[in-house]
């Protein structure tokens, strides 16, 4: 449930006019228009239908907040103005835009309990916490995630800070600029671990020499260059299709 949690922060776009839709399906409509901008722009698939599949599925899981959505649209618009809604991260940490589509849970729900998004839960907000859906019951369940020195099977099992060390098998602090590493995971946002070094490096930024994804801050290497991929908020990409 992590991912919808993601797709709840980026909820944008000007509310577009329409006749015998909810507000909540001209918000849904609007959104998808600018994704669609955002995918035909990276040449990927722009008919908007993964985009409207997964703004429905939202939509049934949590009432729509019309102040949310309000102040969530008024934060973005200024992204899509400024020509940042594709290429960056798409809401502050605090946007308003998480609680477009919440269950109406102020992030109280204990571990244990029931939830339908990661904002349910207690910490959720604060990537202490997921809600982790279980397909076969099609139920959501608070689950706290591990601190540094707690058990874990894998990185999602962590806290965001922290990253699944599979010798310990706890959760390990991520790793800042030129601390050691194995794998890019390890290291803070915005850091690579290159092979040679084996140390958490900055990645670089658009027209810089490469040799592999990981290096660019755009994840886009081409012709040994870091370029723009002209899509690289992970939030929009996800929703082309």
């Amino acid at each position: 449930m992590r991912s919808l949690l993601g797709l709840l922060s980026i909820l944008s776009v000007p509310l577009a006019l329409g006749c015998g839709k909810s507000d909540a399906e001209k918000f849904n409509d609007a959104y998808c228009a600018e994704v669609a901008k955002c995918c035909a722009q990276a040449g990927m698939p722009a008919d908007g239908k993964t985009c409207h599949l997964v703004m429905s599925f939202l939509a049934s899981y949590g009432s729509y907040d019309s102040a949310a959505g309000d102040a969530c649209l008024a934060e973005m618009q200024a992204q899509v103005s400024a020509g940042t809604f594709c290429s960056g991260s798409s809401s502050s940490a605090d946007s308003p835009c998480d609680s477009v589509y919440g269950s109406g849970s102020s992030g109280t729900k204990q571990v244990g309990e029931k939830c339908d998004f990661d904002n349910d839960c207690a910490g959720g907000t604060e990537g202490k916490a997921t809600c982790e859906y279980d397909f076969d019951s099609g139920v959501g369940t608070c689950k706290a995630l591990g601190e540094v020195g707690a058990p874990c099977e894998s990185t999602f099992d962590c806290v965001d800070s922290a990253y699944c060390d599979y010798d310990s098998d706890l959760c390990a602090a991520r790793v800042a600029a030129g601390g050691a590493c194995t794998l890019g995971s390890e290291c803070l946002d915005g850091y690579y671990c290159p092979s040679g070094t084996n140390q958490c490096t900055a990645q670089k930024e658009n027209g810089a020499a490469c040799t592999s994804f990981s290096e660019c801050r755009s994840s886009t290497c081409d012709g040994g260059t870091c370029k723009s991929s002209g899509l690289e908020n992970p939030d929009v990409a996800m929703l082309c299709g």
